[in-house]
């Protein structure tokens, strides 16, 4: 939501945009051509602006509850803060452990490259008996 004050002085600006703009005579009219008669839709006054303070309040009464939870985290690299040693403000020295990850992200990294290499070794000795029958068709004739 913008501020009042700077919603007041662009309508402001506007108005005052609007005003120097009917003013201002055609320049494609010649000197001498009389101008169209035209029927004014809006009437437009000239006025100074001034500061003012809106009230951005809203008075409610009743209960507030949350309609959805919000979990507020840090994450480096992908791997989650599990305990944070040091608050702002302390002197640290060189070497000093500042955080501690949790181990769950890592623990599920180890565990899917130890599937993707099951995966690669079984798709390995599906290859050597694949070759394996091969072999042996080609030394029958087939």
């Amino acid at each position: 939501m913008k501020n009042p004050s700077v919603l007041a002085s662009r309508f402001v600006q506007t108005l005052l945009l609007a005003t120097s703009l009917t003013t201002l005579s055609p320049l494609t009219q010649a000197e001498d051509a009389k101008p169209a008669k035209t029927n004014a839709a809006l009437a437009v006054s000239v006025t100074n602006p001034s500061a003012a303070d809106w009230n951005s309040g809203i008075t409610a009464s009743g209960t507030l509850s949350p309609w959805q939870e919000a979990i507020v985290a840090s994450e480096i690299g992908g791997q989650r803060i599990a305990k944070l040693l040091v608050d702002i403000g302390d002197k640290v020295k060189q070497g000093q452990t500042l955080a501690i990850l949790a181990p769950e992200a890592v623990q599920a990294d180890l565990a899917q490259a130890a599937a993707h290499v099951a995966q690669a070794e079984a798709s390995l000795e599906d290859a050597k008996t694949n070759a394996a029958r091969a072999r042996t068709l080609k030394s029958s004739g087939a």
